[in-house]
C-alpha cells in the first residue's frame, strides 16, 4: 500500500501530467460572462471590465501553460542534453554563420554603390575636366576645342552640353537655349537636380570667368553607370510622398535587369546609401535621396576583379569553404546527437530499473553495451540489485531467524519456574536479563518435600541459541536426575553436581560446559548445603557483616570425574543470599572497569531491608548506570534469598559438627 502512495505522489509530480487548475477554470467563468454580456446587453463598462480580466488572466495562463511545456519538453534527458548541445554549440555557429552573412551582405552592398559612385564620380571628374580646358582655350578658338573636346566625352556621356560665362554675362555656349547656372555656384561636379530632371555636371572656375558641363542622366547612361551590376536608382521622401510613404523616382528609370545567376548559390541582393544631390536653382544646397542597387554576388565579384573568371573562382572558393564549414557542423550535430543518445538511452535504462526496483522487481537487470563508463554505471546498477536481492534474502532469513529466536525464547521462559516456591521461613525472588534475545544462564527452584527447597543457579558457555540449548539439556539432566530419587533426603548437592558433570561430559562436546551453583536449604533449621562448579562465588549478607560461599570445583561438563566440594552454611533472621552470573560483575563502562563484586555488595547492603524485588532493581539499575545505558554484553542474571526476620531462630550449634 505504501508503495502505491509513493507511486501516486510521483505521478502527480510528473510535470508530463497535464491538469486544469484555478488559471484555466477563471478563464473559462471569464469567457463565458463576457460572451454572455455581449448577447445580454450588460453595461458596456462591466464588458470592458471582463475583456480587461479575459486578456489578464489570457496572458497568465498562456504563461503557465509555456512553463509547463517547457518542463515537459526538459524532464527527459535527452531533450535537455539536446537542447543544451544545441544552445552551446549549434546557436553560436549559426549566430556567427549569420554574423557573417550579414557582414558579407553589407560589405558587398557597400562595394556596389561604391562601384556605381566611383563611376559617376569619373564621370563627374571628366565634365569638370571638360571644363577646365573650355576656360583655358581663348574665346576665339573655344568653338574649336569644343569641337574636339566633344567626341572624347560623348562615348561616355551622350548629350554633353556647355556654356561659358564672364560674370553673369554668357559668353559661349555650345546651345543657344542653355539656361545659365544661379550665380554662387563655384567649382564643383557631381549629380544635380535641375527643372525637375536629374544631370551630371562639372564646373570650372577662373577668376571671374566660369565653364560648366553638364550632361542629363538618360536610361542609357543610367544603365552604362550600372553595367554588369544590375539596376540603379535614386529614391527620395519628399515632403508629399512622406504622408503614405511610397518612394518617389528621383532618377532616370534604368533599362537594365540584374545579371543572370550563375549557380544557386549566386543570390540576388539589394543595398542602398544616401548619396549627394545639388539644387541648381539654390547654390550650396543639397538632397540627400537613397542611390539603391540590385545585384548578384557574382556581379560585384566580377567588377572587384580584372577578369571575370576570377570573381566566378573567388565566389565558387567561398562557396566550397561555406559548404565545408557546413558539412562539419552537420557531422558534429549527427556526432553530437549519437553521443547525446548513447547518454540518454543509459539513463533511461537506469530509470526504467530503477522503476522495477522500486515496484519491488530486483530480478531486473540492466543490458550492458560498451566498456564506457555509463556501461560501467549499469554494470554497478546490476551488482547492487543482486546486492539488495541477496541482502532482501537475508533480512527475510534474518526474520525468520528472529521469529525462531522469539518462538525460543518463549519456550525458553517456560523453562524458569512460573511460580516461586513457598516456604513459611524463606523470601526468594529471581531474574534473568538476556543479552540476546534467548540466555545461557540458567536459575531453578525444587521443592524437596515440604521444608527444603533445592537452588540452582547456572551460566552455560557463550550465548544464543547453542547457550540456550546446553542449559535446557542441563535443566533437563537435573531434573531427570531429581526424578529418579526415591527419597528426597538422599539429595547431595556435591553428588547431583558430579552427575550432571559426567552426563554433559559423555553427552556433549568438550568446548560446551557450565558454571553451576548448587544448594539444598533446609526450612526448619536455616542450614543451606551447597556446592560450587566454577560459578562466582555467592555472598551472604549479614547483619554488620559479609560472607562468601567459597567451597568451589572445576566446572560442569568439561572433564571427566570432577571433584566438588560440599559446605553448609546458616541463614539466620533477615539474612540475604545473592547469587549472580559473572554478567553482572564482568559488566564494564566505557572506561574498560568492570562492575565488580564489591559494588554489587554495596548495593544489597544499602537496600537489605527492602524487598528481593527493589533490591534486584537496584542492582540493575546500578549496572545499567555503570554501562552508561549501553546493551549488556552478558547474560544477567541474579537470585536472591532471604530469611525472614521473624523465623524461628535455630542455634547455629544445633548443626554445626561435633
Amino acid at each position: 500500500m505504501q508503495a502505491v502512495d509513493e507511486r501516486s505522489q510521483t505521478a502527480s509530480r510528473d510535470p508530463r501530467r497535464v491538469g486544469v487548475g484555478f488559471a484555466e477554470a477563471l478563464l473559462a467563468v471569464l469567457a463565458v460572462s463576457w460572451w454572455v454580456g455581449g448577447h445580454w446587453g450588460v453595461d458596456p463598462a462591466v464588458r470592458a471590465l471582463l475583456w480587461l480580466g479575459l486578456v489578464g488572466v489570457s496572458g497568465w495562463v498562456a504563461l503557465r501553460w509555456m512553463r509547463r511545456g517547457l518542463r515537459r519538453l526538459l524532464w527527459r534527458l535527452r531533450n535537455r542534453l539536446i537542447i543544451a548541445y544545441l544552445l552551446i554549440a549549434v546557436v553560436p555557429v549559426g549566430l556567427i554563420m549569420l554574423l557573417a552573412a550579414l557582414a558579407g551582405w553589407v560589405l558587398l552592398g557597400q562595394i556596389a554603390i561604391y562601384l556605381v559612385q566611383l563611376r559617376l564620380e569619373e564621370r563627374a571628374s571628366l565634365l569638370q575636366r571638360g571644363a577646365q580646358a573650355l576656360l583655358e582655350a581663348g574665346p576665339e578658338e573655344r568653338h574649336k576645342a569644343w569641337l574636339r573636346l566633344r567626341p572624347i566625352l560623348e562615348d561616355s556621356l551622350p548629350g554633353v552640353e556647355a556654356i561659358v560665362m564672364e560674370g553673369t554675362r554668357v559668353e559661349w555656349s555650345s546651345e543657344p537655349e542653355l539656361e545659365p547656372p544661379p550665380a554662387g555656384w563655384g567649382a564643383t561636379r557631381g549629380l544635380v537636380r535641375r527643372e525637375g530632371a536629374t544631370w551630371l555636371w562639372g564646373r570650372a572656375v577662373q577668376s571671374d570667368r566660369s565653364a560648366t558641363l553638364v550632361v542629363r542622366l538618360s536610361s542609357q547612361l543610367w544603365d552604362a553607370v550600372a553595367h554588369g551590376l544590375g539596376p540603379i536608382s535614386l529614391m527620395e521622401f519628399s515632403e508629399t510622398t512622406k504622408a503614405d510613404m511610397p518612394a518617389a523616382s528621383f532618377g532616370p528609370k534604368t533599362l537594365m535587369r540584374t545579371p543572370p545567376a550563375h549557380s544557386r548559390f549566386d543570390w540576388e541582393f539589394s543595398w542602398a546609401m544616401p548619396t549627394s544631390v545639388a539644387r541648381w536653382e539654390t547654390p550650396g544646397e543639397f538632397d540627400s535621396p537613397l542611390l539603391t542597387v540590385h545585384t548578384r554576388i557574382s556581379a560585384v565579384l566580377a567588377a572587384l576583379f580584372r577578369q571575370r573568371a576570377e570573381g566566378y573562382l573567388v565566389l565558387r572558393l567561398l562557396y566550397i569553404v561555406a559548404a565545408a564549414f557546413l558539412g562539419v557542423e552537420i557531422i558534429a550535430l549527427v556526432v553530437g546527437v549519437s553521443l547525446s543518445r548513447t547518454i540518454t538511452r543509459a539513463a533511461h535504462a537506469i530509470y526504467e530499473a530503477t522503476q522495477r526496483v522500486r515496484g519491488g522487481d530486483l530480478s531486473y537487470r540492466i543490458e550492458v553495451r560498451g566498456y564506457d563508463q555509463l556501461a560501467e554505471i549499469a554494470r554497478s546498477f546490476n551488482h547492487m540489485t543482486e546486492q539488495l536481492a541477496r541482502l532482501l534474502a537475508v533480512a527475510q532469513e534474518k526474520q525468520r531467524m528472529q521469529a525462531d529466536l522469539e518462538i525460543a525464547s518463549e519456550v525458553q521462559q517456560r523453562l524458569y519456574p512460573r511460580n516461586l516456591p513457598h516456604l513459611p521461613s524463606l523470601e526468594l525472588h529471581a531474574l534473568c536479563q538476556p543479552a540476546r534475545v534467548v540466555s545461557g544462564d540458567y536459575y531453578d527452584f525444587q521443592l524437596l518435600g515440604s521444608d527444603r527447597l533445592l537452588v540452582v543457579v547456572g551460566d552455560v558457555v557463550g550465548k544464543g541459541i547453542s547457550a540456550a540449548l546446553l542449559m535446557a539439556t542441563l535443566q533437563a539432566a537435573l531434573r531427570a536426575r531429581l526424578g529418579t530419587l526415591e527419597q528426597w533426603s538422599q539429595v547431595s548437592p556435591e553428588r547431583l553436581v558430579s552427575e550432571l558433570n559426567e552426563q554433559l561430559h559423555r553427552d556433549t562436546a568438550a568446548e560446551k560446559y557450565a558454571t553451576v551453583f548448587l544448594a539444598v536449604y533446609d526450612d526448619a533449621s536455616g542450614e543451606l548445603t551447597y556446592t560450587n562448579a566454577g560459578h562466582p562465588a555467592p555472598v551472604l549478607v549479614r547483619e554488620g557483616a559479609l560472607e562468601r560461599l567459597e567451597a568451589n570445583g572445576t566446572v560442569v561438563g568439561a572433564f571427566e570425574g570432577g571433584v566438588y566440594e560440599q559446605a553448609k552454611v546458616w541463614l539466620g533472621p533477615g539474612d540475604v543470599l545473592v547469587c549472580y552470573s559473572d554478567g553482572v560483575t564482568e559488566l564494564e563502562n566505557e572506561y574498560g572497569d568492570m562492575f565488580g563484586e564489591q559494588r554489587l555488595v554495596d548495593v544489597v547492603v544499602r537496600f537489605r531491608k527492602r524487598p528481593l524485588a527493589d533490591i534486584a532493581e537496584a542492582i540493575l539499575q546500578a549496572a545499567r548506570d555503570w554501562s552508561a545505558g549501553q546493551d549488556f554484553s552478558d547474560d544477567l542474571t541474579l537470585v536472591l534469598l532471604r530469611r525472614k526476620p521473624d523465623a524461628a531462630v535455630a542455634t547455629r550449634e544445633s548443626w554445626l559438627p561435633a
